[in-house]
């Protein structure tokens, strides 16, 4: 027990450093820190299969007026398969219609314009041999370098302070050296099942196995 749960802060130690550096970029063109808003959202990882919790797992999201910087450790995932993270984006959150008990925005809101939506890829790396995982990115205001063919994309995170995020988990599988490096950047890399134009296809059945919620 004592091993385990210095294996669980070590974890989360480094993705504080790591949390810190993306801060660093994310407000490396402010000039006066005194004065910029900022807001700060922890959330749980829940399995979107029934909404239970993920053991050892959380994510963070740290917003400004420049855009948002993310970090999120996970844990029950395949071992030693390839992963990536999205951002689920609704700038206009208040024109949700599709949300559950867990978020107040749902998967049918990326087809209403009302709530700006977009969906980017985040971050992408392999589950270790337990099945845990870390990842962390920053998203400027406006960048839509995140798009991908076949996924609802507008203009990217436009209103930092006031959307809803959500941190999608997907699933591609094995590794495959003819998927790479699309099994990790993309949202069909190594995927039997995603959209045409999404990444170099293969047979896995990908799947969006866990998702953290950050509601403003």
């Amino acid at each position: 027990m004592v091993r385990t749960q210095r294996k669980n802060l070590t974890g989360w130690l480094g993705l504080l450093i790591i949390f810190t550096l993306l801060l660093v970029v994310a407000l490396s063109s402010q000039t006066a820190l005194s004065s910029l808003a900022v807001k700060f959202s922890k959330s749980d990882v829940r399995l979107l299969s029934n909404g239970s919790v993920v053991p050892d797992a959380g994510s963070m999201i740290f917003t400004t007026d420049e855009g948002a910087a993310m970090i999120l450790h996970t844990s029950e995932l395949p071992a030693n398969n390839a992963v990536t993270v999205w951002w689920v984006i609704f700038n206009r959150p208040e024109n949700c219609t599709a949300g559950d008990n867990q978020s107040r925005c749902g998967m049918g809101d990326l087809e209403n314009n009302m709530t700006q939506p977009s969906v980017m890829f985040a971050a992408g790396t392999v589950s270790n041999a337990r099945g845990n995982a870390s990842f962390g990115a920053h998203l400027p205001v406006g960048d839509t370098e995140g798009c991908q063919a076949g996924l609802p994309c507008g203009e990217g995170l436009t209103n930092p302070m006031g959307a809803d995020i959500n941190l999608i988990v997907r699933d591609h599988g094995p590794l495959v050296p003819e998927a790479l490096p699309d099994q990790i950047l993309t949202f069909g890399g190594g995927c039997n099942n995603a959209p045409p134009g999404t990444g170099t296809p293969g047979q896995f059945a990908c799947e969006d196995l866990q998702g953290s919620v950050h509601e403003n």
